[in-house]
């Protein structure tokens, strides 16, 4: 309930930024240290590749363990028989040549309708009977405050990938 009420709070006013200078990998290995005892009781396999690390950016750490407990929590709940989630991280590039840092978050789930995939980051759009549909609004939202990107590619029965690229200052 809790969880909820912060959610709808963060939808109405989107709180401000806390920057400073984080390892956003160990934010992310953390995140999937909590979330690894959900995955194992669904029978789904965790895989991990981060390169060129570690890499310190300036981040709030907060908001973006919410952006990657969001997005993870949402790939467990796609492989309700099982499955693999896979997370790899690599510096990059943009269309724009600018450094990014590309971390990517695929499972191997029911995946997402085409018809379905221009809404998921809308707010209140939801396919779930218990979810808010502020998940991946917000998660978007979140990593567009820190001048990143969130991109979805998923085909309905194969799985779904989230990318998202995080400028490196």
């Amino acid at each position: 309930m809790e969880g909820t009420v912060n959610n709808f709070l963060d939808f109405a006013r989107p709180p401000e930024l806390n920057l400073q200078s984080a390892d956003i990998v160990r934010i992310l290995e953390a995140t999937v240290n909590l979330i690894a005892p959900k995955a194992r009781s669904q029978n789904i396999a965790i895989q991990k590749q981060l390169h060129d690390f570690p890499l310190e950016l300036k981040i709030d750490k907060e908001q973006m363990r919410q952006v990657f407990l969001n997005i993870m929590l949402n790939a467990i709940e796609a492989m309700p028989n099982g499955g693999t989630l896979k997370i790899d991280a690599a510096k990059n590039e943009d269309k724009k040549s600018n450094k990014v840092l590309e971390i990517n978050i695929r499972d191997t789930g029911t995946g997402i309708t085409p018809e379905i995939k221009n809404k998921i980051t809308e707010p209140f759009f939801t396919t779930k009977a218990e979810g808010t549909g502020l998940g991946l609004f917000i998660a978007s939202r979140i990593v567009k405050m820190h001048k990143g990107s969130l991109d979805i590619d998923s085909q309905s029965g194969k799985g779904t990938t989230v990318t998202l690229r995080i400028p490196v200052v």
